[in-house]
């Protein structure tokens, strides 16, 4: 599979679903612009969990039915966390510091696991629109509502 990135490849967004041709240019836009700046804040690994989905598995998640895991040229995200998965909440916070042009950066707790950043994922968005730069906590897929957290300008 092509490398996107100098550290991600398509497969690793290719779990639920394959990436289509028409979705390779904002895939690798979110590596180079969101995914590798993400993984420098970490010093190092940065293990996807979630890519590209179908609206049937999105929906099976708990995802929203307009969620930026159902890729198009648009728009994508991916779940993921450093490997160290106590520096998980460090590196949403700097990131949140950084001027890296996310659209929505989201600290989601495991539901089973409330407020343990070891089982934290940040979830990261890019769209081909400015980016609108929203950063929220919470639990997966919203369960227990989302808090907003300040982003530097």
């Amino acid at each position: 599979m092509p490398q996107l990135s100098e550290h991600f490849a398509q497969s690793e967004f290719e779990m639920d679903a394959p990436v289509v041709t028409e979705d390779i240019q904002i895939l690798t836009e979110l590596c180079l612009l969101i995914l590798e700046p993400l993984r420098d804040l970490s010093s190092g690994a940065y293990p996807i969990t979630s890519g590209n989905r179908p609206s049937a598995v999105n929906a099976a998640t708990g995802g929203v039915c307009d969620s930026d895991h159902i890729y198009s040229p648009l728009h994508a995200a991916a779940d993921g966390h450093p490997a160290d998965r106590t520096q998980t909440r460090v590196v949403f916070e700097k990131a949140c510091l950084s001027q890296i042009p996310f659209d929505q950066l989201i600290l989601e707790y495991n539901k089973s696991f409330p407020n343990d950043v070891t089982h934290a994922i940040i979830h990261a968005s890019h769209r081909s629109t400015p980016p609108r730069r929203m950063a929220l906590i919470g639990s997966e897929h919203g369960a227990s509502g989302y808090t907003h957290v300040a982003v530097a300008a």
